[in-house]
């Protein structure tokens, strides 16, 4: 030990998927604190996440009912597609959660209700996996700009109608017997 006190720990790793000893940090009851681009979060790109942004997680770690506990909150913004316009959105996202470390799924059916459980090995928490279920879970189901697109999709929609000449009825399949015939 270095002698740092019972609330001073040492700096954690700068490597992100680096798993973390929650058994040591608990008995610290250390604060880990880190930036994650969406970049390294695939599966937030999965989710429809564009590359650009990310967030802040942090992680308090305790001794908790059942297990280690770890007590995130994560801050950030991430860019989606509007599900409106299908244009970028840029959405703020926050979340806090109670997790508790566990062993097995028997000891998961132990876990207080006011927490989670995480079935895991408590010397090998792997906190981007971490970090990046707590986003997909702050995620908005059906993204959207706050009004801004609402009239840009009103005024394409009117630029589309003023394109056909008035008195003109379009016809959309006029050419599909020509077509056919070709084939």
């Amino acid at each position: 030990m270095l002698g740092l006190g019972p609330y001073h720990t040492r700096p954690m790793p700068a490597t992100p998927d680096e798993p973390v000893d929650a058994i040591v940090l608990a008995s610290r009851e250390a604060v880990v604190e880190r930036r994650y681009e969406l970049a390294g979060l695939p599966r937030v790109g999965e989710a429809g996440g564009l590359p650009g942004t990310g967030m802040t997680v942090r992680f308090r770690f305790s001794r908790a009912e059942g297990g280690i506990g770890i007590d995130s909150a994560l801050d950030g913004q991430v860019v989606l597609t509007c599900q409106r316009c299908l244009r970028p959105v840029t959405v703020p996202v926050e979340g806090e959660s109670a997790l508790v470390v566990v062993a097995d799924d028997a000891a998961a059916e132990q876990v207080p209700e006011d927490r989670e459980p995480i079935v895991a090995e408590a010397n090998h928490v792997d906190l981007t996996w971490l970090a990046e279920e707590e986003l997909l879970l702050a995620l908005p189901l059906v993204p959207l700009h706050e009004e801004a697109c609402s009239a840009a999709v009103e005024s394409e929609a009117v630029a589309v109608v003023s394109e056909v000449p008035e008195g003109k009825r379009q016809k959309p399949f006029e050419n599909l017997r020509d077509l056919l015939k070709k084939q």
